[in-house]
């Protein structure tokens, strides 16, 4: 195993990125000052106080024709003492374990060091970018980036994200859409349930009809993507158990094909919840993509 890629990757692991909560800044401030130390140029973009994009450039930004794309976040570590290894990073039988060594520390970590060789060989029209808040769906640091793509960066030609594949080239992303439901009930005695209204009772009846709906989805399939998948990620409800909750919320994803419409998804599902006596917030929604002919 590399030393040095090692010593940078474990290191990487080491700062902690979960999102939520969302704080990147430590490790964009690490790769900040050690790209900056190997004369690349630095541009911050910042988000919030807490959240902000890197992008390292080999050379004159408005002369850059490629980027290469790492998110800084990663999704939470849970309770760490389920875990086999150590979370933040250890090795183990020439293997790196910890929270985002697959997604993206990893790519990450090999996409500086090919970078800093690269610009010892003298390649100057190439960027880094390292990117805020992609695990939540709400992809604050992506939009930052884009808003002002032309501007700071007039003659990109071509931007590659490093997300896991096996090493093969994705021409076609599934779309996404998160969902919150929410249920209100009418709270009563646990031992005289029928004076109160169950609100999880009515989540419930909810998710039976999205998931009746979600099985008429998967005889669709893509050959690139595979067939649309949804995932009932959290469900929150009740104060104890012997009071008939008056209130249960449902978050999930669903991830969409590009033949499908997002508009006609939210509907369904949105009647669906009506239906159950529910209400349903948008939290993001992004087609698929697809840049084949």
């Amino acid at each position: 195993m590399n030393m040095e890629i090692n010593k940078l990757f474990l290191k990487i692991i080491s700062i902690n990125s979960e999102n939520p909560p969302g704080r990147e800044n430590w490790l964009a401030e690490f790769i900040a000052k050690f790209l900056k130390s190997r004369g690349f140029k630095i541009i911050e973009q910042k988000i919030n106080n807490e959240r902000k994009n890197i992008i390292a450039c080999s050379g004159k930004p408005q002369e850059t024709f490629l980027i290469f794309n790492s998110h800084l976040d990663t999704v939470p570590i849970g309770d760490s003492k389920s875990w086999r290894y150590n979370p933040l990073g250890e090795i183990k039988d020439e293997k790196i374990y910890g929270r985002g060594a697959c997604d993206v520390k990893g790519s990450m970590s090999a996409l500086i060091m090919a970078a800093i060789k690269a610009k010892k060989e003298g390649c100057k029209n190439f960027a880094l970018l390292f990117t805020a808040d992609e695990e939540s769906g709400n992809f604050l640091g992506a939009k930052k980036f884009a808003k002002n793509l032309r501007k700071n960066f007039p003659n990109l030609k071509l931007l590659i994200i490093t997300e896991p594949t096996n090493l093969r080239i994705g021409i076609a992303h599934k779309g996404v859409i998160y969902m919150k439901l929410s249920f209100k009930g009418k709270g009563a005695h646990g031992s005289t349930p029928n004076k109160g209204k169950n609100a999880i009772y009515s989540s419930l009846k909810a998710i039976a009809g999205i998931l009746d709906y979600q099985n008429s989805r998967s005889l669709i399939r893509s050959q690139l993507l595979g067939n649309p998948t949804l995932n009932i990620g959290k469900i929150n409800g009740g104060t104890k158990v012997n009071i008939v909750p008056n209130y249960c919320q449902v978050e999930l994803e669903t991830r969409v094909l590009p033949n499908e419409r997002n508009d006609q998804i939210i509907k369904k599902i949105r009647s669906i919840t009506k239906s159950c006596g529910g209400n349903t917030e948008i939290v993001c929604s992004f087609s698929a993509f697809f840049s084949g002919k």
